[in-house]
């Protein structure tokens, strides 16, 4: 029996109801980019403002998804369903930790990135140049940690789960998993999912090189499978789980790394169909490099450090609680 929720906790139905609403607003404006991201896709003329073709396809396909999400979220927010505070919470710090990474790789490349452009154009463009890098650094600060930092913070505590288990009181999947485990077994999940628009034009670091077509195709669509395989075993807190996500973090930390020192970053670019014309510009400096390996340490060595921190929740045997009083 799930224990009932405290009564003498504050209600938070107000604050849960303000940050559905947002997420909604949030999933309508990812969907409209997808739209915009989607245009080149329909121009006879080949002419694309990020990508073109596959590569436009790819970057429709994730914001709309990323779109859907967040108004499913969000309607499952306004409507107090238990589900929706764990899940969130997930989304939410994995979205901080990547807009985090984000912010600081476009301070430590946009001077450079800016410089490049402007060299392109032969316009003295300083001004404008000034005036778009703090537009950019506040865009990405806004979007990637304000905007997460909030939703972390307001899906978290005990009134929250106390508020949603008194509007929602019968047991959900997410009571099925220790809080410490879920975000693994929901992280797993999601990178399957954003990685299904990927088949169209991959760009797999794979070693030392890149694996674009058929060969980068698989390797993604093996990555897929075994991600959904570590999301169920997470979710069942079954040991192998643990195991398995350790041994492929590691591997893919040490791929990408090997692959991003190896090799111009101009062949990922070339293999997502970026325009010839744009690939100087998002290539042509070493902080790129430099910036992108230490991302990726960066992003491994905290994962390395979460899995260690959970590993004692996972259970060496198969019985699992129909319920878990978390």
């Amino acid at each position: 029996m799930q224990p009932p929720a405290d009564s003498t906790s504050i209600d938070r139905s107000l604050r849960l109801f303000g940050l559905g609403v947002v997420c909604v607003l949030i999933g309508i404006g990812a969907i409209g980019l997808a739209v915009i991201v989607a245009v080149p896709m329909f121009q006879g003329d080949g002419a694309a403002t990020v990508g073109s073709g596959q590569a436009a396809g790819m970057g429709a396909s994730l914001y709309a998804g990323v779109g859907i999400g967040l108004i499913v979220l969000g309607i499952g927010s306004i409507r107090l369903r238990r589900w929706v505070p764990p899940v969130m919470r997930t989304v939410a710090w994995t979205w901080l930790l990547t807009g985090i990474v984000a912010l600081v790789l476009t301070a430590m490349l946009l001077d450079d990135l800016l410089a490049i452009a402007s060299s392109q154009i032969e316009q003295d463009i300083e001004q404008a140049a000034d005036l778009a890098r703090k537009f950019v650094l506040l865009i990405v600060a806004a979007f990637g940690v304000v905007v997460p930092g909030i939703l972390a913070w307001g899906y978290h505590g005990a009134d929250v789960r106390a508020t949603v288990r008194r509007h929602d009181t019968r047991p959900s999947w997410t009571d099925r998993c220790p809080e410490r485990i879920l975000p693994l077994a929901i992280g797993w999940f999601l990178l399957a999912v954003v990685s299904i628009p990927t088949l169209g034009r991959p760009a797999v670091p794979w070693f030392g090189r890149y694996l674009a077509t058929n060969a980068g195709r698989g390797v993604t669509l093996a990555g897929i499978v075994v991600a959904v395989a570590l999301a169920v075993l997470c979710y069942r807190q079954k040991p192998l789980g643990w195991w398995g996500s350790q041994l492929t973090l590691l591997l893919a930390g040490v791929s990408t790394l090997w692959t991003i020192v190896a090799r111009p970053v101009s062949e990922m670019y070339k293999a997502l169909g970026y325009p010839e014309s744009v690939i100087p510009i998002l290539s042509g400096s070493h902080a790129t490099t430099q910036g992108l390996a230490v991302a990726t340490v960066a992003l491994t060595v905290a994962g390395v450090g979460y899995l260690w921190w959970i590993r004692k929740a996972f259970r060496p045997h198969s019985d699992v609680s129909p319920v878990l009083h978390q």
